[in-house]
């Protein structure tokens, strides 16, 4: 009887420890690609800053009101975005930036 109980055990705890590491594995995965995702976003963020920066130092727009509080918003953003991807790096112990 007490071997029938320990072999229902060791098989419920190695099924338990199975599902666990699969959906550790899926975990970690879904992260880094989350991660990678950001680093897009926000190389694409960068460029678009840099593109509105040109834009806005044309003669034409120099010291529009509306580009300038698009060009503060869009900073403000990439530097969220930049320190999202920051503490995700910290928490994963990733220092590839």
């Amino acid at each position: 009887m007490t071997t029938i109980l320990l072999i229902i055990t060791l098989t419920i705890s190695i099924l338990v420890n199975f599902v666990l590491g699969w959906y550790t594995t899926r975990l970690i995965r879904y992260v880094n690609l989350t991660t990678q995702d950001m680093k897009t976003f926000r190389n694409g963020m960068g460029e678009y800053q840099e593109h509105l920066e040109t834009v806005y130092e044309l003669p034409t727009f120099y010291g529009d009101e509306t580009l300038k509080a698009l060009l503060q918003h869009t900073k403000d953003v990439n530097a969220n975005v930049k320190e999202f991807i920051e503490i995700n790096n910290e928490m994963l112990g990733d220092n590839n930036g």
